[in-house]
């Protein structure tokens, strides 16, 4: 176990039980998962546009592939300050 106050907040039991529709169990990470799905949404919405952008394709795989490796540097950098302030605690 590298990250005990990870997992620990992880396990907490303090889960609501309501019926309210999806339920998602607290944790420091719902932050990145979210901006994970605007990352994925946006990233979808400029495939789509992409073509309309320039009619290159190299120019478009360039496009897409800087928008993939932005977005994947933002969720590790995201990612890594969460876990070191989730340990701090």
């Amino acid at each position: 176990m590298r990250y005990p106050a990870v997992y620990e907040s992880m396990k907490s039991p303090d889960k609501k039980k309501d019926n309210r529709g999806l339920y998602v169990a607290p944790s420091p990470f719902n932050a990145v998962k979210l901006e994970l799905a605007v990352i994925m949404i946006v990233g979808l919405l400029l495939w789509i546009a992409v073509d309309s952008i320039t009619i290159n394709a190299a120019a478009q795989i360039v496009i897409l592939m800087s928008f993939g490796v932005l977005g994947a540097f933002w969720l590790v950098i995201r990612t890594r300050y969460l876990l070191q302030r989730t340990l701090k605690k």
